[in-house]
């Protein structure tokens, strides 16, 4: 091949490499992927390892974690409608798994993602939601000794879709009365 030829050849695998990298993009963009290289999913079809920490008693499987300049940042997937502001339970459930990858990783992250379908929010990782996880998880193991607890809310979607709703004696109904309202 002469040298015309090698020329030829090298610009067609340029142009071939941007086209790649462009359609790349352009899926990352479409299914909103966070910017980073993916090294951990949990999926239906291939379940994440599951992560410890044993310091803190907890265990779970982050929806994604990506790598960002050698930063880890775990990412939760909700399917649900999008909020004007992220729900507590999902940023606990967030701040779960940055002590997780902290405590598996050997690496803090600084922040979090929880996406919604129409938005993202960035959680900071900071000592006072950490705390607040503490002591609820805290609550939680009080609460799984005590012989009796008692409902914590007056969502009759929450009651509905509860693990032990047909035997709660202080179950909502689904259907609210005249008086609840």
């Amino acid at each position: 091949m002469n040298g015309i030829g090698l020329i030829l050849l090298a610009l067609l695998l340029v142009i071939v490499a941007l086209v790649v990298m462009g359609a790349g993009q352009r899926q990352q963009q479409t299914l909103r992927i966070p910017k980073g290289i993916p090294v951990y999913a949990d999926t239906e079809k291939q379940p994440g390892p599951i992560l410890y920490s044993h310091e803190h008693q907890l265990k779970g499987r982050p929806d994604l974690l990506l790598d960002q300049d050698g930063k880890l940042i775990p990412v939760e997937v909700k399917s649900g409608r999008t909020p004007t502001t992220p729900y507590q339970g999902h940023i606990m459930q967030l701040i779960a798994y940055c002590v997780l990858v902290e405590a598996h990783y050997a690496q803090r992250p600084a922040y979090g993602v929880i996406r919604y379908p129409e938005r993202d929010f960035t959680i900071e990782f900071t000592e006072a939601y950490e705390s607040q996880l503490h002591e609820i998880l805290a609550e939680m193991r009080q609460k799984r000794r005590a012989s009796q607890v008692h409902r914590s809310h007056r969502s009759a979607n929450i009651c509905a879709a509860c693990g032990f709703y047909s035997q709660c004696d202080e179950r909502l109904d689904t259907q609210l009365s005249l008086f609840d309202a």
